[in-house]
């Protein structure tokens, strides 16, 4: 979460000659979090976001440089927590017994969530 990140980084003060290296730190954290899932047990990434101008607004910019890298990824969505709420039901379609294997198609360009099987 962003304001855990400036709480850390730097008391919660802003600090803006830190700011690009805060940024950084906080954008190889979540491509981090992304690549344990990912290659992992295949969980949902849950980011809390405030869109604070924390550190003149370069979390923010850090958050949307993470979605740039992963979104479209093979398996990968990203979505709001409405649109995500179907995934959270994975036993009605088999859907966990696929997750960690990775055995979920790839998205196509165009294709958006539907529910059930689709990532």
């Amino acid at each position: 979460m962003d304001y855990n990140f400036i709480v850390a980084q730097s008391g919660g003060r802003t600090d803006l000659r830190r700011a690009e290296a805060f940024k950084g730190q906080m954008l190889a954290t979540y491509l981090a979090y992304f690549r344990a899932s990912h290659t992992g047990n295949r969980a949902p990434l849950h980011i809390g976001h405030h869109f604070e101008a924390y550190q003149g607004g370069v979390y923010n910019e850090a958050l949307k440089e993470f979605a740039r890298r992963v979104d479209g990824l093979p398996e990968g969505e990203m979505r709001g927590l409405q649109r995500a709420r179907g995934f959270h039901r994975p036993a009605e379609s088999g859907r966990a017994r696929r997750l960690p294997a990775g055995r979920l198609r790839a998205r196509r360009a165009g294709d958006h969530h539907r529910g059930g099987d689709a990532p």
